[in-house]
């Protein structure tokens, strides 16, 4: 049923995406299926704290620690690559749920193993910011 909804979501993005739409949709059954069945029944839960987003450098150690809890091998290079992306997902996850506990709201967000870009890579998909890097 999960693996169904996750499914349905992935090819709503697609079709939103009018240049990556085609990429995304001969790659999306196949690459839901992989990443579900890479996910299914690893929950980790990782916990980020005020003090691991203080400064560039903790932000680095979360990552590392981000990737050993996952059981993601990435070399320094991949890592420098992925950072951006990762930190800025970090960032957003902590605002809102900083956000969701002023406002008294009871939903709150996860730093999950796709938070470095990895499930963009395995399902080409794109988003409106990487439309302004095509030529």
């Amino acid at each position: 049923m999960a693996s169904m909804m996750l499914l349905r979501a992935f090819r709503h993005v697609a079709s939103s995406r009018s240049r990556c739409a085609t990429a995304a949709a001969a790659s999306i059954s196949g690459g839901a299926n992989r990443l579900l069945d890479a996910t299914m029944g690893k929950k980790v839960k990782f916990v980020v704290e005020d003090e691991d987003i203080a400064s560039k450098e903790a932000l680095w150690s979360l990552y590392e620690r981000w990737c050993k809890a996952f059981g993601e091998e990435r070399d320094h290079d991949e890592m420098l690559r992925r950072f951006d992306h990762f930190r800025n997902f970090v960032l957003d996850v902590h605002s809102a749920n900083k956000k969701s506990i002023r406002e008294g709201w009871s939903g709150r967000y996860e730093v999950n193993i796709f938070a470095d870009g990895k499930i963009r890579e395995l399902l080409g998909y794109c988003t409106a910011d990487d439309l302004y890097e095509l030529p």
